[in-house]
Parts: C-alpha cells; sequence; structure tokens
C-alpha cells in the first residue's frame, strides 16, 4: 500500500467552517449518507469548483445502475489495490460491505479466482486488471470476453469504474491524504447490536421504516439490492432483503 497512512497529508484538509456555502452543503450531504466527510473531499476543497464538480460525477458512477452499488465498490477496492492505494482501498472496501457484498466477497477479493464470485463477476475483475495496464490492453479477444457476460450497458459503467479508480488513487497518494476514520460506533457491527438496535426501536415505537433507516445506518444490515429494498407495499413498509452482517 502508499505511504499516506504513515505521511503528513501535503494540502490543508479544509473544513466546514472554512469552505463557501455549495461545498457546505456538499459537506452536509455526504456526513448524512455516510457519517462522515471523507478526507479526499477536504483536500480537493481547496479548489471548490473542482470538489463539486468530483463529487458531481462520483454520484451517477458510484449509483445503483447497469451494475449493482456493492460490484462496483468492489471493482473499486480492486483497482485501489492494484495502484497500492490504501486510502481508497480502506474506504470502498468499507463501503462493499454496507452496499451489499458479503464479508467472503470483501475477504477474497484480492484471491478473487477462487474467491465466491459468479464467472461474471470474475470476467469484469479480469477486465478491470488489464485495464490497470493500459487501455490499449484492451484488444479485440479481451472485449470478446467480457462481452460473453456484461452487455453494453455494464460495459460502459464498469469501464467508468475501473478507469476512475485509477485516477483516484493518485490524488490520494500523491497529495499523502490520510485514511478517512470510521464514523463513531460503526468499527464492529455485530448481530448483537443490531439486536439492541432493534429492540429500542420498537421500544420507542418506531415503525419499519425507521427501524431500517436506522440499522442500516450504523452498519448492523447489508443494504440490499434495489430490487430487494425496504419499500412501501399497500401503505405498510416490507423488509425483504435485509441481511444481518456477521462480522
Amino acid at each position: 500500500m502508499s505511504a499516506a497512512s504513515s505521511a503528513a497529508v501535503r494540502v490543508p484538509l479544509v473544513e466546514r467552517d472554512q469552505v463557501p456555502p455549495e461545498v457546505a452543503d456538499l459537506y452536509d450531504r455526504l456526513y448524512a449518507d455516510r457519517g462522515v466527510v471523507p478526507n479526499m473531499f477536504k483536500a480537493l476543497s481547496n479548489v471548490p469548483p473542482l470538489v463539486l464538480g468530483i463529487a458531481a460525477m462520483l454520484k451517477p458512477l458510484m449509483a445503483e445502475g447497469a451494475l449493482t452499488g456493492w460490484y462496483k465498490e468492489l471493482l473499486a477496492t480492486h483497482v485501489a489495490a492494484l495502484n497500492r492505494c490504501e486510502y481508497c482501498v480502506v474506504a470502498h472496501r468499507r463501503l462493499a460491505g454496507l452496499r451489499g457484498a458479503t464479508p467472503e466477497q470483501v475477504a477474497s477479493l484480492e484471491n478473487f479466482e477462487s474467491g465466491p464470485f459468479t464467472e461474471k463477476e470474475k470476467a469484469g475483475f479480469r477486465y478491470a486488471s488489464l485495464l490497470h495496464g493500459s487501455g490499449n490492453a484492451i484488444d479485440d479477444a479481451a472485449y470478446a470476453a467480457l462481452s460473453e457476460h456484461f452487455d453494453f450497458h455494464e460495459i460502459v459503467e464498469l469501464t467508468a469504474v475501473a478507469a476512475a479508480f485509477e485516477f483516484f488513487p493518485r490524488i490520494n497518494s500523491a497529495l499523502q491524504i490520510p485514511v478517512t476514520p470510521l464514523p463513531e460506533g460503526s468499527a464492529e457491527p455485530s448481530h448483537a447490536g443490531a439486536v439492541d438496535e432493534i429492540a429500542g426501536c420498537v421500544a420507542e415505537g418506531a415503525g419499519l421504516r425507521e427501524l431500517c433507516v436506522s440499522v442500516l445506518a450504523k452498519g448492523y444490515l447489508r443494504r440490499p439490492s434495489p430490487r430487494r429494498r425496504c419499500r412501501p407495499k399497500g401503505g405498510e413498509w416490507t423488509a425483504s432483503g435485509l441481511v444481518f452482517l456477521d462480522r
């Protein structure tokens, strides 16, 4: 991994009270979504239009789309590891788990060929590994192998994510941006913690929607795909697809 975690950051990490209002709004959205403002955004906020533009790009890049969000996070983690960027690996490995990757998938990513992945998922990791060497490494044979598993919508998303995480590690490593600390209380989510959280919500008379939001935010549950997440049905909330993390 890079030496960024043990070296002094090379640019200021700009705090919320030091940024213009539009960047402060971005900080608030990041905090609401992640429980913390990542240090990369604080560093990039030295140039406000740049941080706003990168945030605007990241939103559709990593959103649920033709590819699931958890798979995009694992792709990001894989490419970041190839670039030896500790900052990106730590951040996106955690996000992968929160968005739906199993602990086994996260743990086996370094040796994905023997990990609990489908042939399609492995093909995507292989493609990202080739792209890491050069865009010219994607010859007709490599593209044909990828096309056996992915349609063109998926290929565009996969290529964009893999290429973007050649870009972000270079920023974080060159500027020696320190790894963002985990949000308070999120280091060791567990079944016991989930049970306590659910009991507290029930005692307070919370509905299923509030319960889902609470346990997801604290990392006790894996966020399901859009087809399986909590949703209103007939005026009531259902929790199909929520999966406890065994950590």
